[in-house]
């Protein structure tokens, strides 16, 4: 199926489905819209009908980057407004600082000089995608940084001297980062696939399928 084949009959049900989802804000109209989702509709799935293929799609963040991608300073701004501290935090989870600062504004820069952010399709939330792109950027350059200091970046979590005495010798805040590092010593080992899969798992809720 292309884009001519699909009929003005489901073209205006693929707009239905848009119009219920999407808050038009932008320069970006809903019919110009709605004519990008039945592209991106046929090219990833020509055997489903657009319209059912849009209905799973989150249409409003694929606007969003929709408007971004072509330009639209005001989308631009809403968009690192929603998402910046989210991807700078994130970022944080795989590097310490200031790798982790470069890292969040490499990416942020890539996203909007680049128009890399064109290359969301809408299969999950933006969040979700900015969470992929920023683990992905963050553990290439986590894998850089031992190839330069000659070993694994991350420090070893410190073994109590006690541990029956665990519970007296640090407070609740202690033991969570305890655990933190634990935790990220033991992703430390996974391969860069592994460690991104077990980031989405646990901070997004996506199942091992998805």
């Amino acid at each position: 199926m292309a884009l001519l084949d699909v009929d003005a009959a489901e073209a205006e049900r693929v707009r239905a489905v848009v119009a219920a989802h999407v808050h038009a804000r932008f320069a970006l109209g809903i019919d110009e819209f709605s004519r990008g989702v039945i592209d991106v509709a046929v090219r990833a799935a020509p055997d489903v009908p657009p319209s059912d293929y849009a209905s799973r799609l989150s249409l409003d963040d694929l606007y969003l980057a929709a408007a971004c991608a072509a330009g639209d300073e005001a989308a631009w701004a809403e968009c690192v407004t929603r998402f910046r501290a989210f991807i700078r935090d994130f970022a944080r989870r795989v590097l310490p600082e200031p790798a982790c600062t470069d890292v969040a504004d490499e990416v942020i820069a890539d996203l909007w000089e680049r128009r890399k952010i064109a290359r969301f399709q809408g299969r999950s939330t933006l969040r979700t995608w900015l969470g992929a792109v920023v683990s992905h950027a963050a553990l290439n350059a986590a894998r850089a940084r031992r190839t330069r200091h000659g070993g694994d970046a991350l420090e070893p979590a410190r073994e109590p001297s006690d541990p029956h005495d665990l519970e007296q010798e640090i407070s609740d805040r202690e033991r969570s980062g305890r655990v933190t590092a634990l935790f990220a010593a033991a992703i430390a080992e996974r391969s860069p696939e592994e460690r991104l899969l077990l980031l989405l798992y646990y901070d997004d809720g996506l199942t091992l399928d998805e």
